[in-house]
This record gives structure tokens, C-alpha cells and sequence, in this order.
């Protein structure tokens, strides 16, 4: 499997979070900010909607790019079309078809939520809703797929946990945490309570950041007690992969983002830091990808979609 394939996991895992969050996190944020749903014409009801803007288009976007990754890796366009055209019930169509349903559904729930916010009424937000709610399906598919995956092919065991998938789910969500905190950032700066907001936001990272962390301490040591012995661990823990993922994944994804979110709560740290922290959270979770595809980089199967 190439570096594309790790680019493709990383984009798609982080755009999944990223919508999933995205509507999740929104009835929370209305209800901090006072906002009904009647009210979206306010200051704050617009400040809202251009966070909703940001975040599920920067979703979008994410999605967008780790489909041509994979696309580009594969090479046969016509193996790509097959999926579509000749659907088999396989893991590798799922996962086809997760992807394409949610982008659909991330750009019907961003047109929805525009025409609910210019024609409100009980018609535009129901669509909206059923929408949302499809993005919150397919993201959940999206995010798992990887996971799954790599972990039935049984010729690596590394990725032969059933953590594995759960390590994806959880990096995505922190990553989805990441964008949707630089999206807060970037699009309510009108915002009446934008600090309460800002430290929700903190608040909600560092409990994704901690949940990453706690979930890939179980899947290493799961790995390591595993038939195979913690020998299986060697080609994540050495040379390339083990730089990627001690020093990308551990001290750049998980120490970092923990240590400057909890420096920023304390007021230690200027806004900025909050960026830094996102970033940091995104270059982590690329590590880890990298990492656990390097090192299990084994004659195998070489569909992946």
C-alpha cells in the first residue's frame, strides 16, 4: 500500500469526523449561544450558520481529496466505475458507497440549511434534518470502513485487532474536533458569546484527544499480548514507521494538542495556541496512518478502497 492510500484514510477519516461533529455538536451550540431554531436571523444565529459553512464545506473538501487519493493510487478508472455500475455485496463496495452518499448528503444538508435559514418553516427543516441525519450515518460508516478493512486481512497482524477499527473512529473524531475548532476560529469573530463557544470547543477537543489516547494505548497493548507476541509491534515501534508514530502520532497528535488545550483552558496561552494545537492534532493522525500502513506494508490483498 502506498503513502496515497495513508493520504486517502487520513482525508477521509478527517472529513468524516468533520460532518459528523458538524451536525452533532450544532443543537449544543445553539443552545450555549440561546439561539431557537426560529431565531436564525440573529447576530449569533448567522455566526452560527457561517461555522456550519465552514466546517461541513472543509468536510467536503477533505472528502473530496482523499477520494482522488485513492482514485490516483488505483489507476483503473474502470475498476472505480464497476463499483458504481455492478455493486457486489462487499466491503469494498460498502465503503464506495458510504463515501459517495455522504458527500451527497454533506452538500443537500449544506443547500437545506440555507433555504431553512431564508424560507424558515417546519418543510425546510425537516429536510434538513433527514439530511443531517444521513450525514450522520454515512460518516459513521466512513470513519469505521478503514478500520475494518485492514483489520480482516489477516496476513498483517497488526491490523488483525478489532481495535483497529476503533483507533480510526477515534483519531477521526479528533481530527473532526481539530476542524471544527479552527472553523469556530475563523467564522465567528461576530460571535456575542464566541469565548463560551471557544471553550466548549476546548473542552470537547481535549475529551477526543484523551479518548484517542486512551484507545491507541489498548490497541498497542493488544497487539502486544496478542498470538503473535509483542515482537508484532517491532516494525511500528522502529525506523520509519516508528518515528511516524512515536513522534507524529504520540508526542505530535496526542502530548501536543492535550498539553497546549490545557495550557489555553488555564489562559496560559493566547488563542493562537488553539490553532497550533488543531494542527498538531491533523499532522498526528497523518503519522498515524503512515505509520500503520508502513509498517504492515506486507505482500496482501491490494484492494482497499
Amino acid at each position: 500500500m502506498s503513502d496515497l492510500i495513508a493520504a486517502y484514510l487520513f482525508l477521509a477519516g478527517a472529513g468524516a469526523g468533520t460532518a459528523l461533529l458538524a451536525v452533532v455538536v450544532r443543537p449544543a451550540a445553539m443552545r450555549l449561544a440561546g439561539i431557537t431554531p426560529g431565531a436564525g436571523a440573529s447576530r449569533a444565529g448567522r455566526a452560527l450558520r457561517r461555522v456550519d459553512l465552514v466546517a461541513l464545506t472543509a468536510a467536503l473538501v477533505l472528502l473530496t481529496l482523499g477520494a482522488l487519493c485513492l482514485f490516483f493510487d488505483l489507476g483503473r478508472p474502470e475498476a472505480v466505475l464497476k463499483l458504481f455500475t455492478r455493486p457486489t455485496p462487499t466491503l469494498i463496495t460498502f465503503g464506495a458507497w458510504s463515501i459517495t452518499i455522504l458527500l451527497a448528503a454533506i452538500a443537500a444538508a449544506l443547500a437545506l440549511r440555507g433555504l431553512a435559514a431564508r424560507r424558515p418553516g417546519r418543510v425546510a427543516r425537516v429536510a434538513s434534518g433527514a439530511a443531517s441525519a444521513v450525514v450522520v450515518a454515512a460518516s459513521a460508516c466512513v470513519m469505521a470502513y478503514a478500520g475494518l478493512m485492514l483489520s480482516m486481512l489477516g496476513t498483517v497482524p497488526l491490523w488483525s485487532t478489532p481495535l483497529l477499527p476503533a483507533l480510526f473512529v477515534a483519531s477521526a473524531l479528533a481530527c473532526g474536533s481539530a476542524v471544527i475548532a479552527l472553523s469556530l476560529m475563523a467564522a465567528t469573530t461576530l460571535l456575542p458569546l464566541h469565548a463560551r463557544l471557544d471553550r466548549a470547543a476546548l473542552r470537547l477537543d481535549v475529551m477526543l484527544v484523551a479518548v484517542e489516547l486512551v484507545v491507541a494505548a489498548t490497541y498497542v497493548l493488544s497487539v502486544a499480548l496478542g498470538d503473535a507476541g509483542p515482537q508484532t509491534l517491532v516494525p511500528l515501534l522502529t525506523g520509519r514507521a516508528g518515528a511516524l508514530f512515536i513522534g507524529g502520532f504520540v508526542v505530535c497528535g496526542l502530548a501536543a494538542p492535550l498539553a497546549l488545550d490545557a495550557l489555553r483552558l488555564r489562559g496560559v496561552l493566547p488563542e493562537a495556541a488553539v490553532a497550533l494545537a488543531c494542527a498538531a492534532t491533523l499532522a498526528g493522525a497523518l503519522c498515524l496512518r503512515l505509520a500503520l500502513i508502513g509498517a504492515g506494508a506486507l505482500p496482501a490483498p491490494t484492494v482497499y478502497l
